[in-house]
């Protein structure tokens, strides 16, 4: 599986994929799920869907950013916890446990 590259970037299209953002950001497609159900990373639905896009320019400023307020920021280590758990859990069929 051939990777793009950040400075490949702005040879795609304005509006991704899930497919193509993790192709981009070389991690499976299923962590970008979990990014977006739990808005870590700048997302659109598409209106009347449950179609969602990636805006490639906010995704590049997102991976970019440092800690710019008008960006989401890079997930904690504690959201990347969250982000193995639901994975697991997705994987293997079964309901998170929530913390109380």
């Amino acid at each position: 599986m051939q990777t793009a590259t950040i400075t490949d970037a702005q040879k795609l299209p304005p509006l991704l994929t899930a497919e193509q953002v993790a192709k981009l950001l070389q991690v499976s497609k299923s962590i970008i799920y979990v990014w977006v159900e739990n808005s870590i990373i700048p997302f659109r639905r598409l209106p009347g869907t449950r179609t969602i896009r990636f805006e490639r320019d906010a995704v590049l400023a997102w991976v970019r950013s440092d800690q710019d307020a008008s960006v989401t920021t890079a997930p904690t280590s504690e959201q990347m916890v969250q982000v193995r758990q639901h994975a697991l859990a997705r994987y293997y069929r079964q309901p998170i446990e929530e913390e109380s």
